[in-house]
């Protein structure tokens, strides 16, 4: 070992700083190894797993967005159909409403024609036995006048005109 120290100083090396510089640099790369290394590459791990974490919760959210979308839009669909079925219904209904409705417009003005003819036939027949009443009294009136006359020509023409005028009195008093 001698040997070797001494072709150490021969090439200008300092054997003893060597020795001290190497047992410097085992004592440095220890005490890296040991408070620097070790934290750092701790560090570096728990850094490396947060981000994987990281990126799971990423990969879970866009997931459940995925899963969120879908649901919406199966919901929308949903939504919709039953919405068209609402407005089909309610249509269905409107047009029964309406057919129930024409329906009983269509009773109610058959009632009304039919009572409305049957007043008309009792106003009639009621006119009717006025009427043949007034004729009954005109002709009792004439036949009084014709009675109590002569039956010439002058005579006969001034009795219609007597008739006539009692009628149309009687019309007036009948209106009043």
């Amino acid at each position: 070992m001698e040997g070797i120290v001494t072709a150490i100083g021969a090439l200008g090396i300092n054997t003893v700083g060597l020795v001290a510089q190497i047992i410097n640099f085992l004592l440095l790369m220890y005490l890296l190894y040991r408070f620097l290394y070790r934290p750092v590459v701790k560090m570096l791990d728990q850094r490396a797993l947060r981000v994987k974490e990281s990126m799971e919760q990423a990969e879970e959210v866009k997931q459940q967005l995925v899963r969120v979308r879908d649901d919406y839009a199966a919901e929308m669909k949903k939504a919709r159909l039953e919405a068209q079925e609402v407005i089909a219904r309610a249509v269905t209904e409107g047009e029964r409403l309406r057919v129930v409705a024409r329906d009983e417009g269509k009773r109610e003005a058959e009632a009304f024609l039919s009572r409305a003819r049957a007043q008309i036939e009792r106003d009639r027949e009621e006119a009717s036995r006025a009427l043949r009443g007034e004729v009954a009294n005109l002709a009792l009136l004439a036949a009084g006048q014709v009675v109590s006359r002569s039956f010439d020509r002058s005579a006969h023409h001034q009795l219609i005109d007597d008739v006539l005028r009692d009628m149309e009195q009687m019309d007036l008093k009948s209106v009043k």
